[in-house]
């Protein structure tokens, strides 16, 4: 209780400093500051003992960051950005493996140690990209390759770290082999299931769930389970999460709420990760990497940014962007993965008896991340402003609220369809249903009788013709059967009653040309206040050719469209026949 205490306080301090401080810094480093602030290294508030504590905190909040990078994997978007993403993530993964294998080794270590360095060093932090991408609200091209690259070279790191240690292992150790077979099966096999099986009881149980405080009760659960699964085997939390995220994000529906969801969460998991991972860090550690520490950072920095920029520059598009000089930038941060796995190999060396192994790249990489994890989020910003994408979500939303408001008045979000018989319906109902799904719009079907003619207990057949092709097209339909002794009267009340936004009727080409039809199709309109389409049944039989003064002229609410196919003549009143049937 207390440490949870305590992280409400240093929230609600560290969300105060933040948005004070928003002008001139970004939160992230702001939280990462308190962090250290109220850490070991600081006023020590928080103590380890606190921190180990609040370490399977810090672990779901990270599986949730990299679940939600995992949407970027889906195919339909990669196959978009490929041309420029391939190269960018190959030369990414090969130069900053490469650099860092050769200087490691040129430094003086041995190729075992130099080899899984540069398999760590192809990560990038999922963490801090996203939560600078979301603090700047950042939108383009830069920052949708970004984030795909970022969870590309993390799979290749955990592939190349997952083959590679077995061997360094079996070389280094008497009982290596063994014991690398099973680092093996734990950082590559066991995360790929639990990823998998994450994502299938996503896909399975999304659609049954209820409101938007269930479904999103739903995903956290299951990703609380899959986070706790990893831990238990000590499998990578970043791998079996990201495998999870993009297996959800390639289901063939539409699974984008599901990640939505989750990103309502966003703000208060980066302030919580960032505050306590701040709090984790320890400084000494930079003095204690010395020479080898040095050309690390500085072998993976050179790989990282002459990587992203022969990547983007490379194709026609890359150069044509205008990002490829920032592209290695956004690559910079360092810690998550890099951090489990330097644990790991610590834990595994010392199992097979060379400690010292695991010492020396453990020591090198936390040191890193703390130089990376400082300089991440400068990096990051800087790439995001000089390419203009900062700012540009929330310009882009803005233009979006704007144009909704414009369109809401013209929306069509329910369709009233009047009907007078079955042969109209099968006639007519076709083209109305396919507007109505292509609108997104709700139907409703009207048939009006006379006064005392219908019976509540007969299905009406004109209705019962809609309803089963309205229900082949998913479409929601609602039947209604109004007594009135005028048609027009039954249209105009249903429609004020339903608050329909647009009305379909259905007339016949000579009737459209008849002064009568025409007035009807006027009064609708008029006294409905709703605008009209009529679509006209062509006359099988020759149609006399009409007077220039009979044809009609649609006016701002009436607009040229059906008809039963039946004609109709004015009567003594001056009400045509038609009034009497639909």
């Amino acid at each position: 209780m207390t440490n949870l205490l305590l992280v409400a306080g240093l929230a609600a301090f560290a969300f105060v400093v933040g948005r004070a401080t928003k002008r001139f810094l970004s939160e992230v480093i702001v939280f990462i500051a308190i962090g250290i602030l109220i850490g070991p290294e600081g006023l020590r508030l928080v103590d380890e003992a606190a921190l180990a504590a609040l370490d399977p905190l810090l672990a779901v909040s990270l599986g949730a960051i990299v679940f939600l990078i995992g949407e970027r994997l889906e195919l339909p978007a990669l196959r978009q950005v490929r041309h420029t993403l391939t190269p960018i993530a190959v030369l990414d993964s090969a130069l900053t493996f490469l650099l860092c294998l050769g200087v490691m080794i040129a430094v003086g270590l041995s190729f075992q140690s130099a080899y899984l360095l540069a398999a760590i060093a192809l990560s990038t932090s999922p963490t801090t990209l996203l939560a600078v991408i979301a603090e700047r609200r950042a939108k383009g091209s830069l920052s949708d390759h970004l984030q795909a690259a970022t969870a590309l070279n993390n799979v290749t790191s955990a592939v190349l770290y997952g083959l590679g240690l077995p061997l360094v292992l079996a070389v280094e150790g008497s009982s290596g082999a063994g014991e690398g077979l099973v680092a093996f099966a734990q950082l590559v096999l066991a995360s790929a299931v639990i990823g998998t099986l994450g994502a299938m009881v996503l896909r399975r149980g999304w659609a049954s769930m209820g409101g938007a405080g269930e479904q999103l009760l739903f995903v956290l659960v299951v990703l609380l389970v899959a986070v706790a699964t990893s831990r238990a085997v000590q499998a990578p939390v970043v791998l079996s999460t990201l495998v999870m995220g993009a297996l959800t994000a390639n289901d063939p529906r539409d699974l984008r709420p599901l990640f939505g969801m989750l990103r309502i969460l966003e703000a208060p998991i980066y302030l919580v990760f960032f505050v306590i991972a701040g709090a984790g860090v320890h400084l000494e550690e930079l003095a204690s990497i010395g020479g080898f520490g040095v050309a690390f950072v500085l072998a993976r920095g050179a790989g990282k940014l002459a990587g992203g920029w022969a990547g983007a520059h490379l194709t026609r598009s890359g150069r044509r962007a205008g990002w490829g000089a920032h592209m290695g930038l956004g690559l910079l941060p360092f810690a998550g993965m890099a951090i489990g796995l330097a644990a790991f190999t610590f834990e595994k060396a010392a199992e097979v008896g060379v400690d010292q192994l695991g010492g020396e790249v453990s020591a090198i990489v936390l040191g890193a991340v703390v130089v990376f994890e400082l300089l991440g989020p400068f990096a990051v910003t800087r790439a995001l402003d000089r390419t203009g994408e900062s700012g540009r979500a929330a310009v882009e939303q803005e233009a979006r609220a704007a144009a909704e408001d414009r369109l809401a008045p013209h929306r069509v979000r329910h369709i009233l369809f009047p009907i007078s018989s079955p042969e109209m319906a099968r006639a007519k109902a076709g083209p109305v249903a396919d507007l109505a799904v292509s609108a997104g719009a709700t139907l409703t079907g009207l048939h009006a009788v006379p006064p005392g003619s219908h019976d509540p207990d007969v299905v009406d057949p004109a209705l019962s013709v809609v309803r089963q092709l309205a229900a082949a097209r998913g479409l929601s339909f609602e039947p209604i059967v109004r007594e009135a002794s005028s048609v027009v009267d039954a249209i105009v009340e249903t429609a004020r009653e339903a608050a329909v936004d647009l009305i379909v009727m259905g007339e016949s080409a000579p009737r459209l040309l008849d002064r009568g039809g025409r007035r009807l199709v006027h009064e609708v309109a008029e006294r409905a206040d709703v605008p009209v389409i009529v679509i006209p049944t062509v006359s099988r039989g020759p149609v006399r050719p009409a007077r220039r003064d009979q044809v009609p002229v649609p006016s701002a609410s009436v607009e040229d469209a059906p008809g039963d196919g039946h004609g109709a003549t004015t009567g003594p009143s001056g009400r045509s026949s038609g009034e009497r049937r639909l």
